[in-house]
């Protein structure tokens, strides 16, 4: 199984995790390995719309959710050409159960970032890929964290987030119609 691929236990933990961040009137699936194919860790439909990226990590330290995320080099291009998805749920796993999870408006978020993603240092994995790192501060400071989860309770730390994460999922929903 590569680092991409998840058990069923894991697919379940997350189908859970992400059935409190997506209202409950909309459906969540995950994507085709078709559709999956592009780079990221997960992919997932919202409604037979809306792309949402998922990212996992594994039995990190318990800070770690409250750290950073990061993004593959490849994808600052995707955002530029608005090809990435507008949400991405990153999820910290402890012992097979989510942790910890955060939700990024990720074009927000690359609209916003200084230094932008693309122009920062590139830490390299030793494969031939290569990562952004954002912090979570900086995130907070361009109010693009709209959910978290503390492997309990989802919140909104930010005012309007729920509203933001609504309008972003109308506005692709009315988008694709």
């Amino acid at each position: 199984m590569s680092t991409y691929q998840y058990n069923p236990l894991e697919d379940a933990e997350i189908r859970r995790c992400l059935r409190g961040v997506i209202p409950p009137h909309m459906s969540i699936k995950q994507a085709s390995l078709t559709e999956d194919f592009g780079g990221i860790d997960a992919h997932w439909v919202v409604n037979q719309r809306v792309p949402l990226q998922v990212r996992v990590r594994r039995n990190r330290p318990p800070y770690a959710a409250d750290i950073d995320v990061t993004f593959r080099t490849t994808e600052p291009a995707m955002m530029a050409a608005e090809t990435y998805a507008p949400l991405a749920v990153f999820m910290w796993f402890v012992d097979g159960h989510v942790a910890a999870a955060k939700v990024v408006d990720v074009y927000r978020m690359f609209k916003h970032l200084d230094p932008p993603l693309a122009t920062r240092f590139a830490q390299e994995n030793g494969d031939g890929t290569g990562f952004h790192v954002v912090t979570i501060v900086e995130l907070v400071a361009v109010r693009a964290i709209l959910r978290q989860y503390d492997g309990q309770v989802w919140n909104t730390p930010i005012l309007g987030g729920e509203m933001q994460l609504n309008r972003i999922l109308d506005r692709y929903m009315k988008k694709s119609a």
